[in-house]
């Protein structure tokens, strides 16, 4: 019996191939006999026969149910992998975005207890204490569980404010390491201020190698240097070396498969926790996480101190230029590439509202690549999605005669058209809806950066 939903679809495919004459092709379900269902392609036409003096209908019939539940298992197989993988850029994202909001409320932490001033408020303070701790654990495991897990990882630039981070990294660590651990921090003179590098995957680097040291040494070794020193490379890249010193040796179990492929490591790790090492685990998040971020590790030790240090690029930013958006570093000249009115009359107001920036609207990117043929711009503030020609192909045709700074200004947020923008030689790239500020900022820092590149 054929599958009452599919009655229609079989009396239009007998309607037709009557009508046509020629060959003719459909699937439909019929039920079986084990209350289930049977997938059949049937294929059939119009044909004239002699012996019996008309037209006869022929064709074939072929169960096709173990092909179509093969491809409808492929596609399902397909959209949980692609699942799995959001889900866990997503769960990667959070993870960090949550240890930033927490270095917050480790500074007001110890700005509170310095205003307590009667015993029920100490004992309140005591109660959050505790429970804070605990929160910080489970978010130190969840975060290592999204580095073990995420493939698709990858290094986030932030403008980091190096003493600031520092000293927002120790409180951080005295609020969730034992009240006994003993941490010196020193940072080389000649260091530079402000940098760009992934302030996040830093601390949580320094944050599982302590974590693995507290766990397994004894209360007379928990003393950690940590210290940091930079070397100069070319024009403003600088290498910025961390070293972290334990009192006493330090062994890991399985150190060398470690560092030689933190990978292969973590995906053992994976499948059979009770076989590795907590320490172990930790080390491995940790060098994949400097790998990610293109850095090199070393690890020594012997009877009296046990040293962990790694080397990242970074790049040095000058304070008071990108950091400072009060006002722009000289008078500017915009072109404000975007096809929608309102936004044209707000961002050119914004900019204006600034300082001494003039502004010239194009309303698409064949006006934008015409424009800047026939005037000096310091600077294209670029919309993506526009009639005629869009943001990025614009972008191609400039660079082909002109190096001026490109900032791409899209609602689209996704990694891949990030990189479509890098690829096609934008400079920048910003998300709307954006604030003021941060619109103020990335304009500086980017004319700043070209400067000092001499482009």
């Amino acid at each position: 019996l054929v599958y009452h939903v599919d009655k229609e679809v079989v009396e239009h495919f007998f309607n037709e191939v009557i009508r046509q004459g020629q060959l003719q092709e459909t699937s439909f379900r019929i039920k079986n006999t084990k209350n289930g269902f049977q997938y059949v392609k049937i294929r059939a036409k119009v044909q004239m026969y002699d012996a019996i003096g008309g037209m006869a209908l022929v064709g074939t019939c072929q169960d096709v149910t173990s092909e179509v539940q093969s491809q409808s298992a492929m596609i399902a197989q397909h959209f949980s992998e692609k699942t799995s993988k959001i889900h866990r850029e997503m769960m990667a994202h959070l993870g960090f975005n949550i240890r930033t909001k927490m270095g917050s409320l480790v500074s007001l932490f110890y700005l509170f207890e310095e205003t307590v001033a009667t015993k029920e408020q100490r004992n309140l303070l005591g109660g959050m204490r505790t429970s804070f701790d605990g929160l910080n654990e489970d978010l130190h495991q969840f975060l290592n569980s999204t580095v073990a897990s995420t493939k698709e990882l990858k290094a986030n630039l932030q403008k980091i404010r190096l003493r600031n981070f520092l000293d927002g990294f120790v409180k951080f660590v005295k609020a969730k390491e034992a009240n006994d651990l003993f941490l010196d921090l020193s940072v080389a003179e000649k260091l530079p201020d402000y940098l760009l590098f992934d302030g996040d995957k830093v601390q949580q680097v320094l944050l599982n190698v302590i974590h693995a040291f507290g766990d397994t040494a004894s209360a007379n070794q928990k003393q950690i240097a940590i210290s940091m020193t930079s070397k100069k490379e070319k024009g403003n890249r600088y290498t910025l070396k961390v070293k972290v010193e334990f009192a006493g040796y330090f062994p890991f179990a399985q150190e060398e498969e470690i560092l030689q492929d933190p990978e292969t490591f973590l995906a053992k790790a994976a499948i059979d926790k009770e076989e590795y090492e907590g320490a172990d685990t930790d080390l491995a998040i940790a060098a994949r996480l400097i790998k990610i971020m293109d850095g090199q590790l070393d690890f020594e030790g012997d009877a009296k101190m046990t040293r962990f240090s790694f080397t990242i690029p970074v790049t040095k930013i000058k304070e008071g230029q990108q950091n400072n958006s009060s006002q722009p570093l000289f008078a500017l000249k915009i072109l404000l590439v975007e096809d929608h009115i309102i936004n044209q009359i707000a961002t050119r107001k914004v900019l204006e509202k600034w300082g001494d920036v003039t502004v010239d609207i194009a309303k698409n990117g064949k006006e934008a690549i015409e424009k800047v043929d026939n005037n000096q711009y310091d600077l294209v503030l670029m919309d993506l999605q526009m009639p005629i020609l869009g943001g990025v192909p614009a972008t191609r045709v400039i660079r082909k005669s002109d190096n001026l700074p490109i900032i791409a200004l899209t609602a689209h947020a996704s990694e891949e058209e990030r990189k479509k923008c890098f690829d096609a030689g934008m400079n920048d790239y910003m998300t709307k809806p954006f604030k003021p500020k941060e619109l103020y900022q990335i304009i500086n820092h980017t004319i700043s950066r070209l400067a000092e590149k001499g482009a």
